[in-house]
């Protein structure tokens, strides 16, 4: 039995319709939601990441700082980083503002393109250090590892799949974080207490420094620790 893109199933010798997967992340519990296969053409730019859950749209307002949209060799869509100047900043809100303490979970699903070196994925701090002037994010110390960081205090090091699509999420429960790549658990760890203000950035940091070289298909962000069940849902789909 196989789930197609004509969305029938294939039973004996007949045929049964089926409903799509809906989108893991457009769930009640996240407060954005990013997905690349909703931008424009190959190589275009992208000036807006429309947000799918409501109006926190990740922005470039300077065509040079734009990324671009890559179709990737599996056919999918992603948003290319250049490593120099690119980012996209999404307005901070009450939504997105967490205090340690508060729950919160974090998805990041990267492309098929090798990552550069000492650079935010995600970001939403300052510029005083790359582990306590994080709210909350994704950094990458090395070439093609990544760390997530919660309130200031991050994990160890997990390693990108050459060539490949992974799937990597955060979840917290407001005093302890744990790092999942494609549903397996990396690292377990007490978070810090890192409060800043600041906008939220994808692919630097505060669009001045530490650009991130690589691509991504999906961001969300949740205001609970996700569930098994969510998470499944997350790593089963097809990115």
């Amino acid at each position: 039995m196989r789930r197609g893109v004509n969305n029938w199933v294939t039973k004996g010798t007949e045929f049964e319709a089926w409903t799509p997967v809906t989108f893991p992340l457009d769930g009640p519990d996240f407060v954005v939601s990013f997905y690349a296969e909703d931008l424009g053409a190959d190589e275009s730019l992208v000036a807006s990441w429309p947000d799918r859950i409501g109006s926190n749209n990740a922005v470039q307002g300077t065509g040079a700082n734009q990324p671009k949209v890559n179709v990737e060799a599996d056919g999918k869509k992603a948003v290319d980083f250049d490593g120099v100047n690119d980012g996209l900043s999404i307005t901070e809100v009450s939504a997105l503002d967490f205090s340690p303490g508060d729950p919160i979970s974090l998805v990041i699903v990267t492309g098929q393109k090798a990552w550069g070196t000492d650079s935010m994925i995600f970001f939403k701090g300052d510029t005083s250090s790359s582990v306590t002037g994080l709210e909350y994010g994704f950094y990458t110390p090395s070439a093609d590892n990544i760390r997530g960081n919660i309130y200031g205090a991050q994990s160890s090091n997990s390693v990108k799949t050459t060539s490949g699509v992974d799937v990597w999420i955060v979840v917290s429960n407001g005093s302890t974080a744990e790092l999942f790549k494609n549903g397996v658990s990396e690292d377990t760890w007490s978070v810090g207490t890192a409060d800043i203000s600041s906008d939220i950035w994808i692919g630097s940091r505060l669009g001045t420094a530490k650009f991130f070289s690589g691509s991504i298909r999906a961001v969300g962000i949740a205001n609970v620790e996700l569930d098994s069940g969510q998470l499944a849902g997350i790593n089963g789909y097809d990115w």
